[in-house]
């Protein structure tokens, strides 16, 4: 029965670190994203952005980022509050659909959250987190340091499901050490 409860505590301390680097890499095989980091203003050459229905949902952005965000846009003009679709394609660009009336940002975006969770119909929600908390994304950070989205990232794709295991089995490890 000793060799039981070893196997299991072994499991226990190496599930949670099973994925270990690669963790990022589960949902980043798919034909529309970049095969290799590359400067950005290159990155429609790169992906299709028609090509598959894969999203982002409320990936949090940072407090800050939101606020600056809807400051330096609240005099630009917008016909809509989702930028995501809907717009009418002429002569290769995207124009307003009919009858939609520009107003500055602030009409369909009030608040800097609104900004951020509807312009691109809630890939983003607004995080009350601050930047440096390594629990929101940077729309903005100095380039010469460490993208500090690449731990935010890592955070929210933690093996969360193997950790639960790891306790499960910990639990049946000690309901076994209790019935011996």
């Amino acid at each position: 029965m000793g060799w039981w409860r070893q196997l299991l505590l072994g499991l226990w301390a190496v599930l949670p670190t099973w994925a270990g680097p690669e963790l990022l890499n589960i949902c980043m095989n798919a034909k529309p994203h970049k095969p290799e980091p590359s400067p950005e203003d290159k990155l429609y050459e790169e992906t299709d952005p028609h090509g598959q229905a894969e999203r982002i949902l409320d990936a949090p952005l940072c407090q800050e980022d939101c606020e600056e965000w809807w400051a330096d846009c609240r005099t630009s003009y917008t016909c809509k509050s989702n930028w995501l679709g809907g717009w009418t394609w002429s002569r290769g660009k995207h124009r307003c659909p009919a009858r939609a009336l520009c107003h500055p940002f602030p009409h369909y975006f009030p608040t800097p959250a609104d900004l951020c969770e509807k312009i691109w119909s809630h890939s983003f929600k607004a995080s009350p987190e601050r930047r440096d908390s390594g629990r929101c994304l940077q729309k903005w950070f100095e380039p010469t340091r460490i993208n500090p989205n690449a731990a935010v990232a890592r955070l929210f794709a933690s093996p969360a499901p193997s950790w639960a295991l790891s306790y499960r089995l910990m639990a049946f490890a000690l309901s076994l050490s209790l019935l011996s």
